[in-house]
């Protein structure tokens, strides 16, 4: 086999490609015409100038195409603040194309593209041609996957690196030969979804559990392995901290001040969770929260603060951690809005998560799909802990799980639209 996918089944990742891309360019387009006639910001494509996020990545992406360090002009803290996988691949599109937001978008295009046909090749893999079919054309329609490829974030590379990392890692358990070219190039790729969103430093290195619960316990010390490559790009970004701005960082400052953000009156007034308490009013946030706590602040404050704010007020810490867990699977029923409208978004986010769970309970009872499916359920949950500890934001969840309640949605149509064609082509007795 080869390390990423059978010729025989190449042409129809190309036509899943090219009509991915096709349908991609058209939704940018159509896009950009409704921002025109209605005035309301879609994309990144016209943007004059970037905030919050998207800035930062701009100015750290600069900076590394400039060949300065990584923090010019900032503090360190700060500027190591937001993984720096993204500003890496921003840095390379600037050194050769200029500073061309347009450049960014058209090559986020070709990824999300490139995903679709990913996609279809694991649906491929784990099940048949047909299911791995269905999956891309479902990919191509999936509107998450165009919304982050047209906008000036990290989601769509991360989801790059992680749906080919998997599928790499997929194809080592279910072929015969052991493949050393496909587990240490799937840990490369772990690194790199890593260091472009910090959720999956802790979530990538779970995929080994898939190797596990499949029952390939003869591969489980060659993918120890993965372990090494997933750490090169981790580690070889901390060296580069430590030596250029004196800073040990592991991928990025931010994830006890994100476990503060979390559990503070800060995460309630900027999601509006229909919480509060009356000293609240009192406590004073700073209005720049990252520039002004993050370079001053120990690891320690922020653990300290968070257990006086869960000690101090258990109710409120209570509703905050049960909207989150609402918010992380988007049941949003709590924030006032008539009911109709809570239960139409919630279709609209979760249609293939709903589609995917009879595929999951006729999978669980498959021998040979039982270890993907114990796999991804443990995914589930641990990315459900992040939300509920950080933050709950439903493009942390398209970048993690998405992909594979795609797969899973088309298996779930397939297996009972045959069903019903089989029954309906039978004979009468």
């Amino acid at each position: 086999m080869d390390l990423f996918f059978e010729p025989k089944y190449g042409k129809t990742l190309t036509v899943i490609f090219l009509t991915a891309l096709i349908w991609g360019i058209g939704m940018l387009a159509f896009r950009n015409y409704s921002e025109k006639r209605s005035n309301i910001k879609r994309s990144d494509w016209s943007s004059s100038e970037l905030s919050g996020d998207a800035k930062n990545f701009l100015d750290r992406a600069v900076s590394l195409s400039e060949l300065k360090p990584y923090d010019e002009g900032v503090a360190p803290a700060v500027a190591y603040y937001r993984p720096p996988g993204y500003p890496l691949f921003l840095a390379s599109v600037f050194i050769f194309a200029g500073y061309s937001l347009k450049v960014v978008i058209i090559l986020q295009i070709l990824i999300a593209a490139l995903i679709a046909a990913i996609i279809a090749d694991t649906g491929r893999i784990l099940f048949d041609n047909k299911t791995g079919f269905f999956a891309g054309i479902l990919s191509i329609f999936y509107i998450p996957l165009w919304n982050a490829s047209s906008t000036f974030n990290s989601e769509i590379l991360s989801l790059l690196y992680w749906t080919l990392s998997l599928n790499l890692m997929i194809r080592f358990v279910k072929t015969d030969c052991m493949n050393n070219a496909q587990i240490l190039l799937s840990g490369l790729l772990a690194g790199m979804s890593a260091i472009t969103r910090g959720q999956f430093l802790m979530l990538a290195p779970l995929s080994l559990l898939f190797i596990y619960f499949s029952g390939s316990k003869k591969k489980m010390i060659p993918a120890l392995k993965w372990i090494s490559f997933f750490l090169l790009p981790v580690l070889a970004w901390a060296a580069y901290a430590y030596l250029v701005s004196g800073l040990f960082v592991i991928v990025s400052t931010q994830g006890l001040f994100a476990v503060w953000w979390g559990w503070s009156p800060a995460v309630v007034l900027e999601q509006f969770y229909p919480v509060w308490n009356p000293e609240w009013s009192n406590i004073n946030l700073p209005a720049d929260q990252i520039g002004q706590l993050v370079p001053y602040k120990s690891a320690g404050w922020f653990l300290k603060e968070v257990y006086s704010f869960v000690t101090l007020y258990p109710k409120e810490s209570f509703l905050i951690g049960l909207f989150k867990l609402m918010e992380s699977w988007g049941l949003e029923f709590y924030n006032g809005q008539p009911v109709l409208n809570g239960i139409v978004r919630f279709l609209k986010i979760n249609w293939n998560l709903i589609l995917s769970v009879p595929a999951i309970i006729l999978l669980y009872k498959n021998k040979d799909l039982k270890g993907f499916v114990k796999f991804l359920l443990v995914l589930c949950v641990a990315y459900t802990f992040v939300s509920v500890l950080t933050a709950a934001l439903y493009r942390y969840r398209f970048a993690t799980l998405d992909a594979f309640f795609l797969i899973l949605a088309s298996y779930t149509v397939l297996h009972y639209s045959r069903k019903f064609f089989r029954k309906k082509a039978s004979p009468k007795l």
